[in-house]
């Protein structure tokens, strides 16, 4: 199963057609270690114990590194992912006597070389003496960068020796100047506090990116895991340990206006580490501005328009308009709802510096505020027409009618003719 992580990574990760080939391990000087290899610890306090990666000749794309301890002995308190040269993170877990830690490279070129970090344990001892062995399995391994089939180049690890003692050898308490005696019965109190994490904060956001702010009640580290959901997968961290954190983000695999999680960690010097809660940030996409239509080419306003995937959501205004920022790039199914009323189309997001627009056309026979005020004055004009046609017609009727009592009334008045005499019978 470990054996298949990697041929995951490398298809997956770096594009290509790579597998890992189990039994396929060829030198290439390389080694995974400890460091330190031995050292005296104290009973009840941390220490921390580096896991590297010497690359020899080769490009390293992924690792695994799996640990066994004991029980009896130790307690596993933490991994810190800082200072890796290993970006994407497939396990980071510890505890029951085991470690796995899987790593692959995210950021380009795509592979490391020389000596590097890999990931850093913290461990507990348990008891006030003795000696503990933490061991390297026969799974650990790291596989190269060879095309067009990556192989296994290192396989197994140098493991460490660590003697236990009663009382701490670096002392952290204070002495005390009026007493000097102090110094030799003074004994560290082993601090298995960890930070307190506060303000986390999106500081600003790109298009293949963000910026990540937060703050601890003591000086810690700075990492910040992120990823498409709560499984992270990929981290970017700082160096040193502060108070006032900032973790820059930015990877060419982040897409235009997409939502992604992320959560901060924080480990003291003793190696004890906080973690936040799941958080999101969405890296900045596309803008555009969708109007929406009634068949008639009239605008619609008020219209709840919603986009998928991301879930936008706006209304249309008194113009048919509603505009979106930080769309992603692509295919969009655009859902549209006027009362009972629905209703959908899709529009393709390009990649364009400007406003793209879209129109789109429903509610066909829906009656909308705007319909009813066209209505209304189509209504009204026809109203007005017929009726003024109306008064014309009596008008008409009425001065035909008067012009005929005129003229009978004129008949009516004019004298009869004389009889004249009939001179033709003279």
């Amino acid at each position: 199963m470990r054996k298949l992580f990697y041929g995951i990574i490398i298809s997956c990760l770096l594009m290509s057609s790579v597998l890992v080939l189990p039994g396929k391990i060829s030198s290439s000087g390389g080694s995974i270690y400890l460091s330190p290899a031995s050292k005296t610890v104290s009973q009840g306090v941390n220490f921390p114990v580096a896991i590297r990666i010497n690359c020899g000749t080769d490009q390293i794309v992924a690792i695994g590194a799996y640990l066994t301890y004991n029980t009896n002995q130790l307690d596993f308190v933490s991994i810190d992912p800082a200072g890796s040269a290993f970006d994407w993170q497939m396990d980071n877990t510890g505890g029951g006597g085991s470690v796995k830690i899987e790593r692959g490279v995210m950021t380009s070129p795509g592979y490391v070389t020389g000596d590097q970090l890999v990931a850093t344990v913290y461990f507990r001892p348990k008891v006030a003496s003795g000696s503990t062995t933490i061991t390297f399995t026969a799974d650990t391994a790291a596989s190269n960068n060879a095309k067009p089939v990556s192989q296994t180049v290192i396989s197994g690890g140098t493991d460490g020796t660590y003697s236990i003692t009663g009382s701490p050898t670096n002392p952290t308490n204070p002495t005390n100047p009026t007493n000097p005696s102090s110094t030799s019965r003074s004994t560290a109190k082993a601090d298995t506090t960890p930070p307190e994490i506060s303000d986390v904060r999106v500081d600003s956001t790109s298009r293949n990116g963000a910026t990540i702010e937060w703050k601890t009640d003591e000086a810690a580290s700075s990492i910040v895991e992120y990823g498409t959901n709560n499984h992270y997968g990929f981290s970017s961290e700082t160096t040193g340990l502060t108070n006032a954190h900032k973790v820059v983000i930015t990877s060419e695999l982040l897409l235009f206006g997409n939502v992604y999680h992320f959560r901060v960690k924080s480990a003291d010097a003793a190696g004890n580490i906080a973690t936040s809660q799941d958080l999101t940030f969405k890296t900045k996409g596309y803008s555009i501005q969708i109007k929406v239509v009634e068949p008639t080419g009239n605008p619609v306003s008020g219209v709840k328009v919603k986009l998928y995937p991301g879930l936008e959501e706006g209304t249309t205004d008194n113009e048919g308009l509603v505009k979106f920022e930080d769309i992603s790039l692509g295919k969009h199914t655009v859902e549209l709802t006027l009362g009972d009323a629905t209703a959908s189309d899709k529009i393709d997001v390009k990649d364009s510096k400007d406003t793209q627009d879209y129109q789109l056309t429903a509610f066909a026979g829906k009656t909308t505020l705007g319909g009813i005020l066209q209505i209304s004055l189509l209504g009204g004009v026809l109203v007005l027409f017929a009726a003024l046609i109306a008064v014309l017609v009596l008008w008409w009727r009425r001065h035909k009618k008067l012009r005929t009592l005129v003229s009978d009334i004129t008949d009516s008045e004019k004298p009869n003719s004389p009889n004249l005499p009939n001179l033709g019978n003279k």
